[in-house]
């Protein structure tokens, strides 16, 4: 049985396999839009799993120019500084800088030279995630609605590949579930007492997180109602499934004090992911099958 190389595995890690996940939000689009259509044109599907895929290589690349910004930090904190490839001398940082530059210039010249409309869509995100990393993050509120707008941008790329337009009903509702997640992860890190780390933590106390993360949820909530409602009335026999996501998330939330990465709760509790595993499958058989 192979064994894989350390210092591979270690480079692995520092692109962040599972914040791939996030990169389903490219797809969603496709999901609303005709899948029987899609699967049935090959330049539309290729199309989808190419944004998709360069999608995940472009925001591993900020993962990685994030961990180069925050090593001295990382090196000072208890659980990073082991589980951080950069911050605990498994990788060296010029091969980071030189991985951040390989995914950097790989998505962004494959965006252009074979998804040429969804090439403004990734140099916008790159961009604004760069200055997410160096100042964005330390501005209160504005982090949360960076990483929002993130999310809304990777929607964006997914209905450019498709040649569509995407409703404001689904780009309410990406705004609203990001904007939720991203508050979770804040409430998280302050009860973690990660202030030391990551400085905009001091500007919220986790009474207004938990306000902001209520505000986002029932806003998510109705806007995905009122998309089913106005467009896909099908849909609505899905939103008991919404709702269990969001009572299991909060669940998790309040027994868990030691994480606070969605992806990680997202994987690491089988309820919530065969809860998104149902809504999927009832989303396909409903809308298309």
């Amino acid at each position: 049985m192979r064994v894989i190389p350390p210092r591979l595995a270690s480079l692995f890690i520092l692109l962040r396999p599972l914040e791939w996940s996030k990169s389903a939000f490219v797809l969603l689009p496709a999901l609303f839009y005709d899948i029987p259509s899609i699967l049935g044109d090959s330049i539309l599907l290729s199309s989808i799993l190419l944004t998709t895929l360069l999608f995940c290589l472009l925001s591993s690349s900020i993962y990685v120019f994030n961990d180069i910004r925050d090593i001295s930090q990382d090196r000072l904190h208890p659980i990073k500084s082991v589980r951080r490839p950069l911050a605990s001398g498994r990788l060296s940082l010029s091969t980071a800088w030189l991985t951040f530059a390989l995914l950097s210039i790989s998505s962004l010249l494959s965006s252009l030279f074979f998804l040429s409309s969804v090439f403004p869509y990734f140099i916008i995100y790159w961009l604004l995630m760069i200055l997410y990393s160096i100042r964005l993050k330390h501005l209160v509120i504005v982090d949360l609605f960076v990483i929002a707008i993130g999310f809304c941008l990777r929607v964006y790329a997914g209905s450019s590949a498709l040649s569509i337009t995407p409703t404001i009903w689904i780009l309410s509702t990406t705004l609203c579930l990001a904007l939720f997640l991203a508050a979770s992860k804040r409430r998280q890190e302050s009860l973690m007492n990660e202030s030391l780390s990551r400085r905009v933590l001091r500007n919220y106390s986790v009474a207004l997180i938990e306000r902001y993360m209520t505000i986002s949820a029932i806003c998510a909530l109705m806007f995905y109602s009122l998309f089913a409602a106005g467009e896909r009335v099908q849909l609505g026999l899905t939103i008991p499934f919404v709702l269990f996501g969001f009572f299991r998330y909060l669940y998790l939330l309040d027994i868990n004090r030691d994480k606070d990465s969605p992806t990680d709760f997202l994987f690491s509790d089988g309820i919530l992911l065969l809860c998104v595993f149902c809504w999927l499958v009832a989303c396909l058989f409903l809308l298309w099958l």
